[in-house]
């Protein structure tokens, strides 16, 4: 097992690395904070979109915390309708933690490119931007 590198050694794909199992640490201890206190975070109310207030047209995010609502309940379809780029996010990071895990264990498999990610990120905000324009 290797030993753990000082932070100021670190290249920023390996503090990307560890903040993300810090996150998914995270994650886990809210989803089992909310099942113990059987919150229900569909109650949950948020602020309108200051663009949609004024415009009367979705933004670009539109729907994205409502979509990560609807992730973190584990409903991938309502997740995808609400806004498809969080779980595009959502499996960037999954492949993201095995490449990186399967690296520190000493194994090798195929890189995701950041910038070709990002472009696909943008190409489906941009997509299910126009749609929510044309059909809601």
């Amino acid at each position: 097992m290797k030993k753990l590198p000082n932070i100021h050694q670190m290249s920023e794909v390996e503090k990307g690395y560890w903040l993300g199992w810090i996150l998914f640490v995270e994650l886990i201890l809210a989803h089992i904070l909310v099942i113990r206190f059987s919150l229900d975070i569909t109650q949950i109310s948020f602020y309108p979109c200051i663009f949609k207030v004024i415009t009367g047209h979705p933004c670009l995010g539109c729907g994205g915390t409502h979509a990560a609502q609807a992730l973190l309940e584990g409903n991938l379809k309502k997740s995808l309708l609400e806004h498809p780029a969080v779980l595009y996010i959502f499996m960037g990071y999954l492949w993201f933690m095995i490449q990186q895990t399967l690296e520190y264990c000493g194994k090798k498999i195929l890189r995701l490119r950041m910038d070709s990610f990002l472009y696909g990120l943008v190409g489906i905000s941009i997509i299910q931007w126009i749609l929510k324009i044309l059909f809601l």
